[in-house]
């Protein structure tokens, strides 16, 4: 009886455990965003973006917060591509855009939806940009 009782729990504790979903396995996995941008956050802690512009970095999850801090741009480190594109702009930035711009690159936020299939990132304007999770069953509008 004793044998039973053991295994019992064993099983319960087990389906439990199996059954706390690990807040950061809502984030691993591939992202749509808005233009063909995609999000892939990987378990070692490391995002890669493709689409228009590729991206790598960083990633980290606190509550329902999602902070990307961008290394690469375009294959270049960030703060490279940010002087790069300041230097075409010519006279047009000043130092304090361009010291903004690669602040900005050290932690951007998105916000995790409640059901875990949406990223939101709110712009400095209002706007808003949404990323849904691939399960593998989207399709293409």
């Amino acid at each position: 009886m004793k044998i039973n009782a053991l295994l019992c729990s064993a099983i319960l504790a087990v389906g439990f455990v199996s059954g706390c979903k690990n807040p950061e396995s809502q984030v691993v996995g591939k992202w749509n965003g808005p233009q063909g941008v995609t999000l892939t956050f990987n378990q070692d802690k490391t995002f890669t973006q493709g689409g228009v512009m590729a991206a790598t970095g960083k990633w980290s999850l606190k509550e329902k917060t999602v902070s990307l801090s961008v290394e690469t741009i375009g294959g270049k480190p960030a703060t490279d591509f940010i002087d790069q594109m300041a230097k075409m702009a010519g006279d047009k930035v000043t130092k304090a855009q361009i010291d903004e711009a690669k602040a900005k690159l050290t932690k951007m936020d998105l916000t995790l939806g409640e059901d875990g299939k949406s990223l939101t990132q709110k712009g400095a304007n209002g706007q808003t940009a949404t990323l849904t999770k691939d399960d593998g069953t989207a399709t293409t509008k």
